[in-house]
């Protein structure tokens, strides 16, 4: 049997109910509020012939590749990318939008949302600025993945080595929906 204790906190006229022990506590009263192991692996502001944009016009659009380093697949659906991190619901990512355990995913930053799922409605700053992905709305848009970069050239982009790691460098050769090297 569930042992449920009433106390009155000082500051409330509610009571408040605790479960003693949460062996005995309902699962469905458990939330687990881990975010998922998504990171933002590499940035490119100034995508002149890395690799073209084959939703739209064939052009070469700055990106942004997410990683899933966990060990399953995650709907991004709801969840948030910016490049304003005092605005951290800029670009909402549309439902059905996923990532499978391992995988990469290119995030179009070319202002362009009509081209599809993976295009953003901003871009990027080649002299550097900050970027973000912040959780669902559900999830209190928690900031799961942040980073700051500086100014960068054309086709060469700055991405964590080795994948998921804190670790971050210049890469002269970037590896879109690739691991970094």
């Amino acid at each position: 049997a569930t042992r449920v204790t009433m106390i009155h906190v000082a500051s409330s006229a509610v009571p408040v109910l605790l479960c003693i022990s949460l062996a005995s506590c309902r699962p469905s009263t458990v939330t687990n509020v881990d975010p998922p192991a998504l990171y933002i692996n590499e940035i490119l502001a100034q995508n002149d012939s890395t690799i073209a944009d084959t939703d739209g016009n064939g052009g070469y659009a700055d990106w942004i590749e997410i990683y899933n380093a966990g060990e399953s697949r995650v709907d991004l659906g709801g969840m948030y990318l910016t490049d304003d991190l005092d605005q951290p619901t800029k670009w909402r990512i549309p439902d059905g939008v996923a990532i499978d355990s391992g995988q990469y995913l290119l995030f179009w930053a070319d202002d362009d949302v009509q081209q599809g799922n993976t295009h953003m409605n901003f871009k990027l700053d080649t002299a550097g600025e900050k970027v973000g992905l912040f959780d669902t709305v559900e999830n209190g848009n928690a900031a799961i993945d942040k980073v700051t970069f500086g100014e960068q050239g054309a086709d060469v982009s700055y991405g964590r080595s080795p994948d998921g790691s804190d670790n971050w460098q210049t890469l002269s050769v970037p590896t879109p929906r690739n691991p970094n090297r």
